[in-house]
């Protein structure tokens, strides 16, 4: 029992923390699906152009979906800016030995071999009794002095190791002498990685999706924070403001939400004010707005995994108790639902989440879509001792997590909308025979 305890108390574990807030989908068989072969889209400059604007109060991150009939992953892209010039991010980003100084991801990295644009290197981690290890390569690519405005582009190769295959692409965009623009794109394969292998074979397109998003804000917040740190940037405090619905229109967003789903963090320094996100649920508003009102339905998918039972139901206030057993983690609590369409509010009034506030409006998209906007505002520390502890110990992969829960949360939904119509079609057939 000592060496599990020292374990759970050791360095952080994104990987474990996945696995908490993971849905269990059942045993998979090793993928033949490659990423480290699959092309990582990113973000272009139109892309980016839109989204700029958003970036003076927090990272935005596109989630993207994925062909599960081909067993594809899907990619994690973020996108920050930074007050430090874009040679002095460079000169941070493509030097990994230094990554451990301010990357909790990261207690040690060798450098066996650094020849020209290419760096191979070994990295480790050490958590407790258990130690992971791999091995990546660096390729940067800089631009012709003519087109420095194009910015530098750094590839990341996982070929081997505890963490699965996969790539990352970071490019960074030069915004004048003391701004630039900071992207990363992340897809690996945590299916193939030893410790997940062992540890659960179970949940694994939940684990990649959360653990590639909690690396890559890990990765993105904490190269920002070190770049204006060395450049002597001290980001502003601001007093919390009240939890409020953002007010740009998402529909200027859709072509976004037809690749993914959007999530913005807006954030006073380090501390996340508020999470917004944007997603389509391809199905019919009432259908949507049923499900969500369902406070067991809903209860069930706030994570994958709970379950809830309705307390009391009062002038369009339901009141539910949720709970969720998984291994090394029990959690339970209670939460209010309003209906106050086309809003639905959610409060964590008692156990784990307590204070945490849920509010999504749904707007019909035709007859057959539906617009999603959540904005939220909670803490995942506040559930036990084993989820603060693991979010505690780095806070820029703490975000990454909280924004992973945030779209599990919405993705939970959009497949129990679809569940939910898929049932009703075979009723109605049924009826016709």
């Amino acid at each position: 029992m000592d060496h599990v305890i020292r374990l759970m108390r050791g360095r952080y574990v994104v990987l474990l923390a996945a696995i908490l807030w993971a849905s269990p989908l059942g045993a998979q068989a090793r993928p033949e699906y490659d990423p480290s072969a699959d092309r990582l889209q990113g973000l272009n400059r139109r892309d980016i152009g839109q989204l700029e604007p958003l970036l003076s109060s927090g990272p935005v991150a596109l989630v993207e979906f994925a062909d599960t009939d081909g067993d594809e992953l899907p990619a994690v892209n973020l996108l920050t800016e930074v007050h430090a010039s874009a040679e002095a991010l460079l000169a941070l980003a493509e030097r990994p030995a230094g990554y451990p100084r301010f990357m909790g991801t990261l207690d040690e990295v060798e450098v066996h071999k650094s020849k020209g644009p290419a760096t191979l290197y070994d990295w480790r981690w050490e958590m407790g009794v258990l130690t992971l290890e791999g091995e990546n390569a660096m390729t940067v690519y800089k631009p012709p002095p003519s087109r420095a405005s194009a910015g530098y582009r750094i590839t990341i190769d996982s070929h081997s190791g505890d963490m699965g295959h996969g790539r990352s692409l970071i490019r960074i965009l030069p915004r004048g002498d003391k701004r630039c623009l900071l992207a990363m794109s992340m897809r690996v394969d945590l299916r193939r990685a030893n410790f997940v292998a062992r540890s659960v074979a179970r949940a694994a397109r939940s684990i990649n999706r959360s653990a590639n998003m909690a690396l890559t804000y890990g990765m993105v917040l904490g190269l920002k924070r070190e770049a204006e740190r060395r450049a002597g940037y001290r980001p502003p405090q601001s007093p919390q403001a009240p939890l409020a619905k953002p007010a740009l229109d998402p529909r200027a967003l859709l072509r976004f939400m037809m690749r993914g789903d959007l999530i913005w963090m807006q954030m006073s320094g380090d501390r996340v004010d508020q999470l917004t996100v944007y997603g389509v649920v391809q199905r019919p508003v009432d259908l949507v707005r049923e499900v969500m009102l369902d406070a067991n339905a809903f209860g069930s998918s706030l994570m994958p995994g709970s379950s809830a039972e309705v307390l009391s139901q009062k002038d369009g206030v339901t009141d539910f108790a949720w709970k969720i057993d998984l291994p090394l983690i029990g959690l339970s609590g209670r939460m209010s639902l309003t209906d106050k369409n086309p809003l639905v509010s959610i409060k964590a009034t008692d156990g784990a989440l307590e204070g945490g506030q849920w509010n999504f409006e749904t707007l019909p998209l035709g007859q057959h879509a539906t617009l999603l906007t959540g904005w939220a505002r909670f803490d995942l520390r506040r559930s036990n001792w084993l989820l603060k502890s693991l979010l505690s110990a780095d806070a820029h992969v703490g975000h990454g997590m909280t924004a992973a829960s945030e779209v599990m949360l919405v993705r939970a939904v959009r497949s129990r909308v679809r569940k939910r119509a898929l049932a009703d079609a075979a009723r109605k057939a049924a009826t016709k025979r």
